[in-house]
């Protein structure tokens, strides 16, 4: 049986500890505001089998280079830049063979369907965008997301918007290879232990 794997995005130092005895499968780390000794940090107390996503908003040869001399050539970096053109992700993975790239796309946009194509021809994942505050575009929204997971190859990585409440309906409707959260399981601006746990529990329960 396989499960939809949990990545927490753009995790706090202080909230490492939370996860502790809970069991992620990956975890967001954004690099560009974070010190050189705080990353190692994060990377440290981190359960050695958990994925470690690094997570970048703008595209530096050199930062990128300094990470895989830090931690390895095959390390996962996101782009989080919506508005990156096909041909610098193109380069950029040209350039670093060994580095899997997550790339995003965001449903609310209208090429987004073509947009998933292209990269699918070159990144190693694709990242769903699918937030909304409304809760009838949201659902409008996950539709487009499984519309794109049928229409391309590579594993999608669905977030935005989702929480404990909902989770099991998106994972139902696009049936992600994994799903990315971090607001939705925050009370009150920090990781909530008691939310997650919520999260997981329903999340688990479902066969992709």
């Amino acid at each position: 049986m396989a499960y939809t794997k949990v990545y927490i995005s753009d995790l706090k130092i202080s909230e490492v500890q939370v996860l502790k005895n809970i069991s992620i499968d990956g975890v967001g780390i954004e690099v560009d505001s974070v010190k050189k000794e705080e990353l190692d940090a994060i990377v440290r107390r981190l359960n050695s089998s958990v994925e470690k996503i690094f997570v970048t908003r703008t595209i530096q040869f050199d930062n990128i280079i300094n990470l895989i001399d830090n931690f390895n050539e095959k390390i996962i970096l996101q782009l989080h830049d919506l508005n990156l053109p096909i041909d610098i992700v193109y380069d950029i993975k040209k350039h670093f063979k060994h580095v899997q790239f997550i790339a995003p796309v965001n449903v609310n946009f209208a090429d987004a369907i073509d947009k998933a194509k292209q990269l699918d021809e070159i990144v190693d994942y694709l990242f769903i965008c699918a937030q909304h505050k409304e809760e009838s575009k949201l659902i409008d929204n996950w539709h487009k997301a499984a519309l794109i997971n049928l229409q391309t190859k590579k594993p999608i990585i669905l977030g935005g918007s989702l929480n404990e409440k909902n989770i099991k309906q998106a994972v139902e409707i696009v049936k992600p290879f994994a799903v990315s959260t971090i607001s939705g399981v925050r009370y009150l601006g920090n990781l909530s232990h008691n939310k997650l746990n919520s999260f997981l529990q329903n999340i688990k329960t479902l066969e992709v």
